[in-house]
């Protein structure tokens, strides 16, 4: 059996499943350039020109700094299920039911969490593992500080609690995640099926 998943942007995956299980799995990374017209053609100003004209209008907002991670404290549980539900809430890739309201205290038991502290001492992103395995549960960046690095600085800071290497489960439909993964090193190990539907079983071996 053969499934493969798409992204518009980066990440093309090949799993190949045989009947006693996963056999092969390759993965292949493409980046896609879009090629935009250039802004001052027939324009009798120079290219320099304009873009000292408009460096306002072009420029991007300034990327927030790094954030400091910590264990999370009780105080911390008020902030943690809100972006929990934020987040769940949002996501079209879950089926209806698990966009619903859940408990991210029930759902975490017996996990370690960290979080991620933003320039203004607000809760902005958090792990949670089981110490054990080691297994990441859940990884949530709060929607308004996604892509600016923050679920890496997570996981890099997680090395000096939680030794490699590390197993975590991806849903297929939520092919965000599956780049940033892939991205990072992760590697596709088996395959399964949950009430939210088939994931994958990825793992990183060094950071």
């Amino acid at each position: 059996m053969a499934t493969k998943i798409s992204n518009q942007k980066t990440a093309t995956l090949h799993f190949y499943l045989s009947q006693d299980g996963l056999a092969e799995v390759q993965a292949k990374v493409t980046t896609v350039t879009l090629t935009k017209p250039n802004p001052c053609r027939n324009m009798r100003q120079s290219p320099y020109s304009y873009h000292q004209e408009h460096q306002k209008t072009l420029s991007s907002p300034p990327a927030p700094q790094m954030p400091k991670i910590r264990a999370a404290t009780l105080a911390d549980y008020p902030a943690i299920q809100a972006i929990h539900e934020e987040c769940r809430s949002a996501a079209e890739w879950l089926p209806a039911s698990g966009r619903l309201t859940s408990s991210f205290a029930q759902a975490s038991i017996g996990e370690d969490v960290f979080v991620a502290i933003g320039e203004d001492k607000q809760l902005i992103g958090f792990v949670s593992v089981w110490m054990a395995e080691p297994f990441i549960h859940h990884l949530y960046i709060k929607p308004s500080h996604q892509r600016f690095g923050i679920g890496r600085a997570l996981l890099i800071a997680l090395q000096q609690w939680l030794p490699l290497p590390w197993q975590l489960k991806c849903l297929i439909k939520n092919t965000a995640a599956l780049d940033f993964y892939l991205s990072q090193g992760w590697i596709a190990v088996g395959t399964g099926e949950g009430e939210d539907g088939i994931f994958i079983t990825l793992q990183l071996e060094r950071g």
